[in-house]
């Protein structure tokens, strides 16, 4: 097991050069809104979804519960290929500097191996990945880059490169659709606002409707960018509900100072009962500072992404009320697929693409269930029959 100060080093060191804006925007205003409104998709398994009975809270039913079903097969509509894609294929696949990338970067080492490519990893500075986006497209042989969180506006020169070059850059985390032949599939589109959206009706019902929820808000990465107006949205179902937004930055997370952030923001909004993380690893920390400064039993944290051991302990040990697991290196399958058949002219199930990856709920009374978990467990040998391998 990891020592939780060693991950806390490798999140803060990897992110020391990223700006700070903290704007703390308490939005005590309540939402009046009765107007129904459509949630997206969350939350969606390849078996029968089932909402979760488990709450902390009143487990009032007010809002369509997240499934807390754990996904055990790929999306079945996925067809497999005519045949194997040729091997001897030049992938760059570029990884975020936090560790719930990590397992993402092996997946993707993983099925390159099994498919005959060779695969070069490059580690982009989140939020600034202008850098080794330019080291990728001019890999010497190139023919496709994977990426993820990585905002299509800021590399606009580097995606000329790569056009001028004929590399095709394979995305996911990003909620820019896609731009053939440059960039001819976008992967896990609404991953963020699916995570944000579940978790934040999982705190209405738990909270029999009187959900003052806010976002540790973080907007250097495309796809959690995208959470603070599905919150927003989602709570407006809830007339009792409150939204507050807190920012935080790359330079916070360098510096170790989220926590004491957002301690200081709960003691100027007492009525804050619950705190929803952009992502899993902006957790760490927070439990203990929440235990140090009194506010344990005032506030229920939640989660959301992969789910490594520090937050599986926090989950376990019942200082996380609810988390959204993600398959995450499902998604990383997907890029791969998406080169495959591309590589053997097929077309490419973009709709199948964008709701990846499958997520559940998770509890402490489930949390077992949940450490590690990146996708169903045959996964990779699913789609080595796809690409047929095997």
């Amino acid at each position: 097991m990891r020592n939780l100060g060693i991950r806390f080093g490798f999140l803060f060191a990897c992110v020391l050069v990223m700006a700070f804006a903290l704007t703390a925007c308490g939005g005590g205003s309540s939402s009046s809104s009765t107007t129904e409104t459509t949630s997206p998709e969350a939350g969606e398994a390849t078996e029968e979804s089932t909402g979760s009975e488990e709450s902390t809270g009143s487990g009032e039913t007010l809002v369509e519960e997240p499934t807390s079903v754990r996904p055990t097969k790929i999306d079945a509509s996925l067809e497999p290929l005519p045949e194997p894609p040729p091997k001897g294929i030049n992938v760059v696949n570029l990884q975020c500097d936090f560790p719930t990338c990590e397992a993402e970067s092996k997946t993707v080492q993983a099925a390159g191996k099994a498919l005959g490519w060779h695969v070069k990893t490059i580690v982009f500075k989140t939020g600034a990945p202008q850098e080794a986006v330019t080291q990728a497209v001019n890999s010497p042989g190139a023919e496709f880059v994977v990426l993820s969180g990585i905002e299509r506006s800021i590399i606009e020169p580097q995606i000329k490169v790569a056009e001028e070059k004929g590399i095709q850059l394979i995305s996911a985390s990003n909620p820019d659709p896609p731009l053939p032949p440059v960039w001819p599939v976008a992967i896990a589109q609404i991953y963020g606002v699916r995570q944000a959206d579940a978790l934040t009706r999982w705190m209405i019902n738990d909270s029999g409707g009187k959900a003052n929820i806010m976002l540790l808000d973080y907007q250097e990465v495309p796809i959690t960018a995208a959470e603070k107006p599905a919150v927003e949205e989602t709570i407006e179902e809830c007339p009792e509900c409150q939204f507050f937004d807190l920012p935080v930055t790359g330079e916070e997370l360098a510096a170790g100072s989220v926590p004491a952030k957002v301690v200081a923001f709960l003691q100027s909004h007492p009525e804050v009962n619950y705190v929803q993380p952009a992502f899993g690893n902006i957790l760490l920390g927070l439990p203990q500072a929440l235990q140090s400064a009194g506010l344990s039993e005032q506030v229920t944290l939640g989660g959301s992404g992969s789910m490594e051991e520090a937050e599986y302990k926090y989950l376990a040990n019942d200082e996380v009320g609810a988390y959204m697991v993600a398959g995450q290196s499902e998604y990383s399958l997907m890029r791969l697929d998406a080169i495959a058949r591309i590589l053997t002219h097929q077309e490419l199930p973009q709709g199948v693409y964008e709701k990846a990856p499958q997520n559940f709920l998770c509890t402490p009374k489930t949390a077992k269930e949940c450490l590690g978990w990146e996708g169903p467990e045959n996964q990779m040998q699913e789609f080595e029959e796809l690409w047929g391998l095997k």
